[in-house]
């Protein structure tokens, strides 16, 4: 069945609900103010130029400017938000036409009363059309509603060597008077008809540099099939294709509310490739090597179809310089590839850490997919989910993996100096495309390798950081911290099973973000529990341990006030304790099975400074404090 009906239609709501009309063309609106209705498509009067900005969602950023937290990064703007007046676009036109046909449309809504009189505001569709003639020069200016004269269409047409190039604006010149939103533009659309031609490319401009230059012939090459017809300014922009034509538009429009398809990344699959993370995490020494293999033969084979289009391809051959590097690119990625395998064959630390690495991943992603699927059959078994397709890794995550790890190996790998080739890898993918599963298996690597190096280059390998991460503060969310933590619960139970071999140190995962979201002294924490057990209203100002909803390792809720202990110190260690909430004490980390201990995870500032986690996540302000706070940052 398809889904583009079901698609359109919530399309559909969600434009009338944020742009509008969505009552119609002459809708009538009951609230106080429309500009407190709608969101997009709004254009101010030219005298309003600072409008109050909303307060962002501040679900992860608890950082606040004060000595124990420093400076904090600012989650909204320093200054007030400018409203806009005008947006506009560009475009192109054949140079044998002649004029192009250009129209401006916006809702303008008077305070008036009802049938019952009862004061409302009452939409009226303004706007109107005009062909524009096509001669060098700005176009003269153009008020296309008698209702509103200060809306006003600014223009300006070159003539360039295989086209018009043409640039138009919708201004909103009126003063402003009261009541106010009468002098705003809502639903403001700006559009044109004619013959428009492609965007020409950017990446010949001479006055870029060499490397520039190449950067963008590259991005023209990889996007050459992705016509572009039109670039909004301080708006997105749309077009209509010419019937059976994908080099010529018809219809340019501003788009408020732009839309795009993104299309899926197909996972390829590769011939002999293992990727069942079970099988690698128990593969034999002389067998590891054989299971990796593939990938490079694939990766080699497809460089090679690379190569053969350069010169078989016509649409390429504009692209010499831009195909050439992206070529040798790929071949200094297979290179790489070719030494994390080689890496593996030779070096018996590297392939322990490579197998730990994936046994925890196994046990993240089949533990993370038996939680969901008890939500809706608590009788679902661990066992009934660990199948292959449960634990497989992409061949793009473990070729991501594969090439980090000489550097992350040994302490002098040029990957990780100061020189030239030193620098780090983006993962490039769509929400969904399997990023997350990518870096926590290098984590789990980088963890295993500290471990086993021990004191390699006088670095205690045992304690400390090994990994940190920082996510943009709206994106930290429950659910990557659930992913991370479920990874650190395999990581234990690891170690746990093996303490000759992966220290006796635990694993641990440091939430450190700022006192709003979670405390920074246990005394703090202590009375943040004792609000939540007792039923008090939350302490002002102070976040809470409570961070994880459910256990990451089973899904058993976590009760705050009843799986959630402080100890105080001196009579106790000045520690958080966060049990699971099996009643039945099955889990690892319930409290009859790990009194001493509870979940992996440190929430409190003071205990994150003592106890160095393995893995933390943190906010830059926060780790940039640490230079300042050497009282209380000073790590062994």
């Amino acid at each position: 069945m398809s889904t583009a009906p079901l698609r359109q239609e919530l399309e559909d709501l969600i434009r009338r609900d944020l742009l509008g009309p969505a009552g119609g063309e002459q809708e009538t609106i009951t609230e106080q103010s429309v500009r407190n209705r709608y969101l997009l498509g709004m254009l101010a009067p030219l005298k309003v130029i600072e409008v109050d900005e909303e307060p962002f969602d501040e679900l992860a950023d608890g950082s606040e400017d004060n000595a124990e937290e420093g400076t904090a990064e600012p989650s909204t703007p320093a200054k007030r938000g400018v409203a806009p007046s005008t947006f506009g676009m560009s475009f192109c036109v054949d140079l044998a036409e002649s004029a192009f046909e250009a129209e401006a449309h916006w809702g303008q809504y008077l305070r008036e009363p009802d049938a019952d009189g009862k004061l409302v505001w009452k939409r009226y569709p303004r706007g109107s059309s005009l062909t524009f003639p096509l001669q060098e020069g700005r176009l003269r200016e153009w008020s296309p509603d008698t209702e509103s004269p200060h809306v006003v269409v600014r223009g300006r047409v070159r003539r360039r060597a295989s086209h018009w190039s043409v640039t138009l604006f919708l201004s909103n010149e009126q003063e402003e008077g009261r009541p106010r939103d009468m002098y705003w533009l809502f639903q403001a659309e700006l559009a044109v008809r004619g013959r428009f031609a492609r965007r020409p490319g950017q990446g010949h401009v001479s006055t870029l540099d060499a490397v520039s230059r190449l950067e963008d012939q590259t991005n023209e090459m990889l996007y050459r099939r992705e016509v572009e017809f039109g670039r909004g300014h301080g708006t997105g922009v749309e077009w209509d294709l010419a019937e059976e034509r994908s080099d010529q538009a018809v219809r340019i429009c501003s788009a408020a509310m732009p839309r795009a398809v993104v299309r899926t990344v197909k996972q390829c699959e590769v011939p002999g490739l293992n990727i069942d993370m079970q099988e690698l995490a128990e593969a034999a020494d002389g067998d590891l090597v054989g299971k990796l293999r593939p990938l490079t033969e694939a990766y080699s084979a497809w460089i090679g179809e690379l190569e053969a289009r350069r010169t078989a391809e016509a649409d390429l051959l504009d692209y010499t310089d831009a195909s050439a590097q992206v070529v040798a690119r790929a071949r200094e990625v297979l290179g790489r590839l070719e030494e994390g395998i080689a890496l593996l064959a030779a070096n018996a630390d590297a392939r322990e850490a490579f197998r730990f690495a994936n046994r925890a991943m196994w046990q993240q992603r089949v533990r993370s997919v038996w939680i969901e699927a008890r939500k809706t059959d608590p009788a679902r078994q661990l066992a009934d989910v660990d199948i292959p397709q449960n634990r497989s890794w992409y061949s793009f995550q473990l070729a991501f993996i594969l090439i980090n790890l000489p550097g992350l190996t040994s302490l002098h790998h040029p990957d990780r100096g100061a020189g030239p080739y030193a620098g780090a890898d983006l993962l490039w993918f769509p929400t969904g495309g399997g990023k997350t599963e990518a870096y926590l298996g290098l984590a789990a690597y980088t963890m295993a390798m500290r471990r086993l190096q021990k004191n390699e280059g006088g670095r205690d390998g045992e304690n400390g950081v090994a990994v940190l991460m920082r996510y943009t503060l709206r994106l930290l969310t429950l659910q990557q911290f659930q992913r991370a933590a479920t990874l650190i619960c395999a990581c234990e139970q690891i170690r746990l099973a093996d303490t000759a071999k992966w220290g006796e140190t635990h694993f641990r995962l440091g939430l450190w973000v700022g006192r709003k979201t979670t405390p920074n002294r246990t005394a703090q924490s202590a009375e943040v529990v004792e609000a939540l057990r007792s039923g008090r209203r939350p302490v002002f100002g102070v976040g809470s341990p409570h961070q994880f909803a459910a256990c990451p390792w089973c899904g058993a809720v976590i009760d705050p006030g009843q799986h959630i202990t402080v100890e105080h110190y001196p009579a106790g260690r000045a520690r958080t304790l966060i049990f699971c909430g099996d009643a039945r004490g099955q889990c690892e980390y319930s409290r009859r099975q790990s009194a001493d201990e509870g979940l992996p995870l440190l929430v409190v500032d003071e205990e994150i400074y003592r106890r160095p986690p393995a893995m933390l996540i943190a906010t830059v302000d926060k780790f940039a404090q640490m230079a300042w706070q050497s009282r209380r940052c000073s790590v062994r």
